[in-house]
């Protein structure tokens, strides 16, 4: 988990995006897709039918969107670090023509095996262009299947173990209606993985915090940076004013200070509340400054402190917590995220906030996903659930 946590914190979209220079990709005057439909049979040969599917979805002019669900053992495939890499770049390839990918997880899997696939997609949600989902009820059956669907193609496959698994492409009609009517069956059994909220569903996600601002419960939150709700008008403004910040950057800010302290206060009237927040020496802040906690706000600016506005901030947060009795604060020497904050309510969900650009909020209510994050969680102030 710890591991999964640091790569989704270090992770930049940007920067990922322009690994990879995307052109539309040209049809050879001799190049038949057909060629790549037909039986794939073994590790090596479904390798290459995942990867020609992508190819087929490429090269096709059809902008439909992509479906995928793998209910296949990912640790042979994962074995081959080439596979892996041609594998993420078709995805990359895909979201850059603009395709929309329905995903539906597979969750009964290890823990090591789950972990891993979100790994790989979860920095994808940042684009917004892929929904996450998992089935509500796991399969009885020994068989795991696959079933990737596009406009241009359709692959479909099965097994009992791994190493008598087999695929089939193609993109024959009658085969290609029956793909689709699967998946809309596997639609219709499944659940959202998690609630995700970027800047253009930001009044959806101002919703959510005021629903479940007034339901109890006890709550956990890893701070990279100091609360926002702690600050005082005053010494935002200073800040605000200090880095040359816009006037509609300041008017935002400042309202959005109002909304997040009365959320605070109401949750603090009937729920207790333990924030994890840095505690920094200045030789310490001069490694590793920080800046203004915006991700509620949808802020992508770096609004940055001086280490005498930390510390007044610090100073006003630790005030904050001593007048309010079911705030707890434990400080850190250094945080542990950079760029995410983790905010649990206990049993419930987890919200996982990526604060650098695009800001994007996972809301994550899967119970065995929220036991996991929530025993990482818990185990930084050294309780376990």
């Amino acid at each position: 988990m710890g591991n999964f946590l640091h790569s989704l914190d270090n992770f930049d979209l940007n920067q990922y995006m322009t690994m990879f220079h995307f052109e539309t990709p040209e049809i050879p005057k001799e190049f038949d897709t057909a060629q790549l439909c037909g039986e794939y049979v073994g590790t090596e040969q479904m390798r290459n039918a995942e990867l020609n599917f992508f190819r087929m979805t490429l090269l096709s002019p059809s902008t439909e969107p992509i479906f995928m669900h793998n209910e296949m053992s990912l640790t042979d495939m994962a074995q081959d670090m080439e596979f892996n890499k041609n594998w993420m770049l078709s995805i990359a390839l895909c979201l850059k023509k603009g395709l929309h990918l329905d995903m539906i997880h597979d969750l009964d899997r290890p823990a090591e095996e789950m972990l891993l696939g979100l790994m790989a997609w979860i920095p994808l949600y940042m684009t917004g262009q892929i929904s996450p989902y998992y089935l509500k009820s796991a399969s009885r059956s020994p068989y795991k299947n696959t079933l990737y669907l596009s406009g241009a193609a359709s692959l479909t496959g099965t097994s009992v173990q791994h190493d008598d698994a087999w695929y089939s492409l193609t993109f024959t009609p009658e085969l290609m209606r029956a793909s689709a009517l699967r998946k809309v069956n596997l639609m219709r059994s499944a659940a959202p993985l998690m609630d995700i909220y970027r800047q253009d569903t930001e009044n959806k996600y101002q919703s959510f915090l005021h629903l479940e601002a007034q339901s109890e419960g006890k709550r956990l939150t890893l701070h990279p940076f100091l609360p926002f709700y702690t600050l005082s008008e005053e010494l935002l403004t200073d800040i605000l004013q200090r880095n040359v910040a816009s006037d509609g950057d300041k008017e935002k800010l400042l309202r959005s200070l109002a909304e997040v302290r009365e959320l605070s206060e109401h949750i603090l009237s009937h729920s207790e509340l333990t924030a994890v927040i840095p505690e920094l020496s200045e030789e310490e802040y001069r490694t590793a400054p920080l800046h203004l906690a915006l991700t509620d706000s949808f802020c992508d600016t770096d609004y940055a402190y001086t280490y005498e506005e930390y510390k007044a901030h610090l100073e006003l947060t630790k005030t904050y917590a001593q007048a309010h009795g079911s705030l707890q604060l434990e400080t850190k020497q250094s945080p542990l995220f950079r760029n995410i904050r983790i905010k649990c309510k206990l049993h419930e969900w987890v919200m996982i906030s990526k604060s650098n650009a695009p800001t994007t909020h996972f809301v994550i209510r899967h119970p065995k996903l929220v036991a996991a994050l929530e025993n990482f969680c818990l185990g930084q102030i050294g309780f376990m659930a």
